[in-house]
């Protein structure tokens, strides 16, 4: 991607909003990448409401239109207690 490309790409309002959320300190944003054996496409979280109530995610679906109209993704949601903590130990395990 060339300069000029990505100040258009990156000029987005998607990508601003998602800066100004970024930089309220409210969300916390962690990635896994390459390890020694194996590429992590997956995607997993935790997401925390301001009450209290956490559920966690994991899924390998992109934010792309591809994704939501032409791949098969697979996206699970789970608010139990056991799957919450299940996502965080394995999140800070790798």
């Amino acid at each position: 991607m060339g300069d000029a490309e990505a100040e258009v790409t990156f000029s987005r309002r998607r990508y601003q909003d998602l800066y100004d959320l970024l930089r309220t300190g409210r969300v916390e944003v962690r990635g896994v990448g390459r390890t020694e054996t194996a590429f992590l496409h997956g995607k997993a979280g935790v997401i925390e409401a301001a009450d209290g109530r956490r559920t966690a995610f994991m899924g390998s679906a992109n934010e792309t239109r591809e994704a939501w109209t032409e791949n098969y993704e697979i996206v699970w949601e789970d608010d139990s207690d056991e799957a919450v903590r299940w996502v965080t130990e394995e999140f800070d395990h790798l």
